[in-house]
């Protein structure tokens, strides 16, 4: 089971469920959610693939080829002590992932695609997920640099624009000027999203 941390206020009806990226840990997106939803609840959840600066939620591509099977694996065990976790009393919840945990939340949109109704990804890969030949009703946002050379833009466009036609119509891309990190533009443009 991945580490988890929650911070919980009983007045509160929003949820953030968040996923770190490579080297993060659980409190690591606390400064992102606090600036988009100063209220909201945060639910987060901290890789078990290695320590420290190589913490993740699946190894490296140069560790271990990256397959879509593999990814199904690692999410499918996610989703099984998910389940455990009763979120039901939000009247809205959002899944964020950055690098890692972003392309951790599209392997498990492959699994269950309604997963939670919203989703920002910041800095995905598109590692030719499989989805699932179902309409999601999910809001997906994904975030992308165009100097992201860890994370290329082009891939998620593409992506999007597969996806956005039936499995999820609610799939929406913002291209920033930047590269793989989170800018104070980024954070200005979710507050205004979310």
């Amino acid at each position: 089971m991945l580490k988890a941390w929650f911070t919980a206020d009983k007045e509160s009806s929003e949820l953030i469920i968040t996923f770190h990226g490579t080297g993060g840990n659980i409190y690591s997106l606390l400064p992102i959610t606090g600036e988009i939803a100063p209220n909201a609840d945060v639910l987060s959840f901290e890789g078990s693939w290695q320590t420290g600066r190589k913490r993740r939620y699946f190894p490296l591509p140069e560790e271990e080829p990256v397959t879509v099977s593999k990814l199904k694996e690692y999410a499918q065990e996610f989703l099984q002590e998910f389940e455990k976790i009763d979120v039901s009393r939000y009247e809205k919840v959002t899944a964020m992932g950055y690098s890692n945990g972003a392309n951790y939340l599209l392997s498990i949109l492959q699994i269950q695609p309604n997963f939670v109704e919203n989703v920002i990804l910041l800095h995905p890969a598109d590692f030719q997920y499989e989805f699932q030949a179902t309409s999601s009703d999910t809001r997906i946002l994904a975030t992308v640099g165009a100097n992201d050379y860890i994370a290329p833009a082009g891939p998620i466009i593409q992506m999007q624009k597969r996806l956005q036609t039936f499995q999820f119509p609610n799939f929406k891309v913002k291209l920033l000027d930047g590269g793989h990190g989170i800018s104070t533009d980024e954070i200005d443009f979710l507050k205004q999203y979310y």
